[in-house]
Order: C-alpha cells, then sequence, then structure tokens
C-alpha cells in the first residue's frame, strides 16, 4: 500500500459487475478513494458540492445521463464533458479528467476526437491520455489511470497556473509553437512557486530560468525567420543582446574577426538613435520588458549550462515579477507569430546597413557613420594583466583602463584601484567599448 495521502476520484460508471473490483485495486494499490456515481445526474450533484475534494474524474463511455433513465445514452460522453467545461469555468479552476471505457460503443473513436477539445489537449502534458481501457494489462490499462492520477493529484497547484495562464501554455511545450518541453516545464515550475511557494521550498535550477526561457523564445524566432544568423555565435547560443535589440528594431553589428564589416537591421530605419522608432518587432514596452529580464537575470545561463541557481530572499518579489512579464511577452510572442507564420516573408525584412569599404550600396548614412567610426587601439591581453587600475563608475558597472569593465558583481571594487588577474574577451553589444571582462582581482 502506497504511504501517501488518500486521494478522492469522482467515478461516473452503473457496471456494478466491475465496481467493487476497481475500487479494491485502487485504495489498495494506490490510497485512492472511487466515490461512484452511476449516471450524470448524481456525478454533477456530487461534484457541485465537493468539487475542492475531488483529485480526478473517471467518466465511462457508456452511462446513464439522469437518474430516470431506463438505458445509457450514446450521446453520455459528449454532454458529460460540455457540463465538466462549464463547472470548471464557474469554478476557475479544473480537475483532470478521464475516460475509462471497453471502447465497445457505436462510434467511438468518433466521440471520443469530439470530447478530445484543445482545452482537455492543452493538460495532456500533465494529465496524460485522455482514454484508458478497462481491458488492458498495459500502459493504457486501468492501474497506468489509477498510478497517474496520483501523480497529478501530488502537484495540484500546476493544474491552477495551467488554467489561469492558459493563454501562455498554448504555445509552450512538444509540438505547441514554442516547441521546447524545458521551456514549459521552467514556466510551470516558476509560476508554480508564485502561486504557491509552500510546496516549492527547494526552487533550483541550472542557470538562471528566466534568461533560459528568453533563448528559447529566441530560438523560436529565428526559426520562424524573425532573427538572423548572426545572433547565434560559434557555441550555437544565442547572443541574447544583440536579439533583444533585432527584435527591438536597433541595429545589430556583424564581425569579421575583431573587425565590424556590416550591420543588419529589421525594415527601415528611423529618425532616432540606432534607427529608433524605425521597424521592429517588438512593441516599446515588449522591447522594454525583455531588456528588463535581460538586464536582471546572470549573464552565464544558456539553455546548455550547468550552474546552479536559488531564488533569494530579497530579490524574490522582483524575480517574480519578471515571471509574470515572461508569461506576457510568450502570451504575445505567440500572437505574434499567428500573425507572421511566413518564414520567407519574415527573413525579406532583414536589411544590411553596409560600409563604404565594402563598395556596397550604403541603406542607412547615419547607421554606416556609425560602423566606420575610427576604433581606438585596444591593448593586448598580456599587457593588461597583472597591472593596476583605478574602477570608475559607468551607471550600470565599473570600468578600468578604459577597455576593461567589472562583471555586476563586483561593484564593491568601484572607486578603488585593482589589480587585473584574469580577463576574458566580451562578446556584449558593448565589445567595442570595453573589448574585456575583468574575471578576477584583487584590491591593490
Amino acid at each position: 500500500m502506497i504511504d501517501q495521502i488518500n486521494y478522492k476520484v469522482l467515478w461516473v460508471d452503473d457496471d456494478e459487475s466491475i465496481i467493487d473490483a476497481y475500487a479494491t485495486l485502487a485504495e489498495v494499490n494506490y490510497n485512492l478513494s472511487l466515490d461512484v456515481a452511476p449516471d450524470w445526474e448524481t456525478a454533477e450533484e456530487k461534484l457541485r458540492v465537493h468539487f475542492r475534494e475531488y483529485s480526478a474524474i473517471i467518466l465511462d463511455a457508456n452511462c446513464k445521463l439522469n437518474k430516470s433513465d431506463s438505458k445509457p445514452s450514446e450521446f453520455f460522453l459528449g454532454q458529460a464533458s460540455v457540463r465538466l467545461s462549464r463547472i470548471f469555468g464557474e469554478k476557475h479552476e479544473f480537475i483532470p479528467w478521464y475516460i475509462l471505457s471497453a471502447g465497445t460503443m457505436n462510434q467511438f473513436d468518433t466521440v471520443l476526437a469530439l470530447i478530445n477539445t484543445e482545452e482537455r489537449q492543452n493538460m495532456e502534458f500533465v494529465w496524460g491520455e485522455l482514454l484508458y481501457r478497462k481491458d488492458s494489462l498495459g500502459e493504457d490499462g486501468p492501474d497506468a489511470l489509477f498510478k497517474r492520477i496520483v501523480e497529478v493529484s501530488n502537484d495540484k497547484t500546476i493544474n491552477k497556473v495551467l488554467l489561469r495562464h492558459a493563454d501562455v501554455f498554448k504555445y509552450l511545450g512538444k509540438g505547441k509553437l514554442i516547441d521546447y518541453v524545458q521551456a514549459r516545464n521552467y514556466m510551470l515550475k516558476m509560476l508554480s512557486a508564485l502561486y504557491n511557494p509552500e510546496e516549492n521550498l527547494n526552487f533550483e535550477y541550472e542557470g538562471n530560468p528566466l534568461r533560459k526561457v528568453l533563448e528559447y523564445v529566441f530560438r523560436t524566432a529565428h526559426y520562424y525567420g524573425l532573427l538572423p544568423n548572426e545572433c547565434i555565435n560559434n557555441q550555437g547560443h544565442i547572443v541574447l543582446l544583440d536579439a533583444s535589440r533585432f527584435m527591438g528594431g536597433l541595429n545589430i553589428n556583424c564581425y569579421q574577426g575583431r573587425n565590424v564589416t556590416q550591420q543588419i537591421r529589421y525594415g527601415t530605419a528611423g529618425e532616432g538613435k540606432d534607427g529608433r522608432n524605425g521597424d521592429s518587432i517588438f512593441t516599446q514596452d515588449v522591447a522594454m520588458y525583455v531588456k528588463n529580464i535581460l538586464d536582471f537575470s546572470s549573464s552565464d545561463s544558456h539553455t546548455n549550462r550547468v550552474e546552479i541557481y536559488s531564488i533569494k530572499d530579497d530579490i524574490k518579489e522582483l524575480f517574480f515579477s519578471y515571471v509574470l512579464q515572461l508569461s506576457h511577452i510568450i502570451k504575445w510572442f505567440g500572437k505574434y507569430i499567428e500573425e507572421h507564420p511566413n518564414k520567407e516573408e519574415n527573413l525579406s525584412f532583414h536589411c544590411i546597413i553596409t560600409t563604404p569599404q565594402s563598395g556596397q550600396v550604403k541603406a542607412d548614412k547615419k547607421a554606416v557613420q556609425d560602423v566606420t567610426t575610427k576604433k581606438k587601439e585596444v591593448p593586448t591581453k598580456e599587457s593588461l594583466i597583472g597591472s593596476t587600475g583605478f574602477v570608475t563608475n559607468t551607471g550600470k558597472f565599473g570600468q578600468v583602463k578604459g577597455c576593461c569593465k567589472l562583471m555586476p558583481e563586483d561593484k564593491q571594487f568601484m572607486f578603488k584601484t585593482i589589480r587585473i588577474l584574469e580577463l576574458k574577451e566580451n562578446d556584449g553589444i558593448d565589445s567595442e567599448q570595453y573589448p574585456y571582462i575583468v574575471s578576477k582581482l584583487e584590491l591593490a
């Protein structure tokens, strides 16, 4: 017998020959209590009175609709599924529901396809398959169903999350628009921790989950032609700041070695700085939300990194505010792709801004001037390591020697003299101004 909470399941079935056997199997092996209703009228009365007590609902395919009916109705599943959807809407909460049947009724497959609505399909990721067969001993039999109900019941918060954010999760997961199971898992866990922190006390991830989900969004944008190859580096990582700038309607640099060969942007440039107020994919608000999340999250959190991330108490309010902003970004992005699904058409909006040296047509005079500005002479790494310098404040981070930026976590060295012990290359959008990042230092 499983040493767990006894979960209560509403089972609608009028076959008395199997009720006792299944009730015993569920209770002895899975600690499930089956509350039997022989018709839908009785089942709905129980459901409305004890809605919060039920962990799952099981429907037979061939059952009576009303207490007074003399025989089962071929419309039972259709009527019951419609009533369930209405009750869920009234209660603002879902209960996992399943079909347990021998599948012998007329046009069973047709009826099953009709009741397996988009709403139910969106829950399949967590609830499992809709249909289980009474006469099966395998993965689609009663044992598998009872086991699945226990697994789902152990984390009921997920059901609330999926209901409240259905317009987000319709775009996430296997076979969805953002076709990454891990992105869905990250969002489920983050939102579950928000709505029920008591169930998610040990909240840890390999890498910052906010940044990882954003990278999955950008990978999807690349798949649909909304992001150029220039936003993916040699290691296969999305260069998130460049991706954010491109989709926000700004120019991004294209490099050959350390030299800028050209720029690329989405659509026509505007008159503002870096082409601001021209064409863009992101709205101004969405671009700001994306930038805020990138500024907040760690830089070393790509989708194939393994650093451990946990929510610190002093920033948990900020963290969850960004989780909700990320939910809005996903919802907005999903709608945008639905309206712009043509990859070739999306690619046609990628505009190259060339330098005068390349001999190609100049697309944007101001952008060309920006690109061709004479570069300052950069000291070598070897000459900088071991040297000392005074750290000044740029407003976002410290800088030393005019070409090295400090990591955000080293802000305690601001306005002090430090010795540079190790440097790494800067592949961010400010790499021209600060080609190196001080990865190890000490107070001089």
